[in-house]
C-alpha cells in the first residue's frame, strides 16, 4: 500500500456545491423577496468565489467574507441588505448535499485501504450535516474544518492543527485529494504530503509542480491510494 492516510476535500470533491449553493440562494433570496435568476446565480458565485480566494490567501477573515457577499450582492441588484440573509442562507446551505458522481463508491473502496479524514474551509456544522445527509461520514475517522481549527488552506497553521490532532505520523504515506489548485494542492505542498489534484474538466491544462497526481474520476484515487498511478 503506498498510502495509508487520505486527507479529502469536500466541495467540489465529494459534494457538488454549486448545485448547492444555487438552491441556498435561492431559498434566502425567495425569503426576503429578492429576485433570483440564472444571472443572479452567476453574479453571487463570481462574488462569493473571488472573496474566498480572498479568504485563503488572509486578505481577509470569514466574518467579513460573510458580510461582504451580500453586501455586493444587493448593491448589483440595487436593493438594500435585509438583515439575516446570510444566516437564512447558511441555513439553507446546510441542508443541502449532492453527492460527486462516484463519491460514494470511491469512498467505500479507499476506508478498506487507507484511514480516511476530511480536510475543509467549509462551516463545521454546514459541513458536518451535509455529510451526514448523504451518508458519506461514515468513511471518515474525523473531520479538519478550517472554521474550527482557526486557519484555512492552504496555510500551514491548518495542517499544524490536521498533524497535531492526528499525532506522530509518516508524512510521506499520507495523499491530500481536492479539486482546488489554490487551496488543496498547494496546501498539501505546504504539508509535505503528496497532492491528487481532481479535475472532471480533461481540457484543463497540466500545471507542472502543482501536484502529484492527477484524475478526472474519482475511481482513479483508488490506483493513486494503491501505488498503481
Amino acid at each position: 500500500m503506498k498510502y495509508t492516510i487520505a486527507l479529502i476535500d469536500v466541495d467540489d470533491t465529494l459534494l457538488d456545491f454549486g448545485k448547492s449553493e444555487r438552491a441556498a440562494l435561492q431559498t434566502a433570496l425567495t425569503a426576503f423577496g429578492a429576485p433570483f435568476d440564472d444571472s443572479v446565480a452567476a453574479l453571487y458565485h463570481d462574488i462569493n468565489d473571488g472573496l474566498w480566494k480572498r479568504l485563503e490567501r488572509g486578505e481577509l477573515t470569514r466574518a467579513q467574507l460573510w458580510e461582504m457577499r451580500f453586501e455586493e450582492l444587493f448593491r448589483a441588484l440595487g436593493r438594500p441588505v435585509p438583515d439575516g440573509v446570510n444566516e437564512r442562507y447558511m441555513a439553507s446551505l446546510a441542508e443541502q448535499a449532492f453527492p460527486m458522481d462516484g463519491a460514494r463508491e470511491m469512498l467505500e473502496r479507499a476506508a478498506r485501504l487507507a484511514d480516511l479524514y476530511i480536510v475543509s474551509n467549509g462551516v463545521g456544522a454546514v459541513q458536518r450535516n451535509r455529510l451526514k445527509l448523504t451518508g458519506l461520514d461514515i468513511y471518515f475517522k474525523d473531520a479538519f474544518l478550517s472554521q474550527e481549527l482557526g486557519a484555512q488552506k492552504p496555510s500551514p497553521a491548518f495542517f499544524d492543527g490536521v498533524f497535531r490532532a492526528l499525532g506522530p505520523v509518516d508524512r510521506r504515506k499520507i495523499v491530500l485529494l481536492g479539486d482546488s489548485l489554490t487551496s488543496d494542492m498547494k496546501g498539501a505542498r505546504n504539508a509535505g504530503v503528496a497532492a491528487c489534484w481532481y479535475c472532471p474538466d480533461e481540457t484543463r491544462p497540466d500545471v507542472p509542480g502543482a501536484y502529484d497526481f492527477r484524475i478526472a474520476e474519482l475511481g482513479r484515487f483508488i490506483g493513486v491510494l494503491e501505488g498503481e498511478i
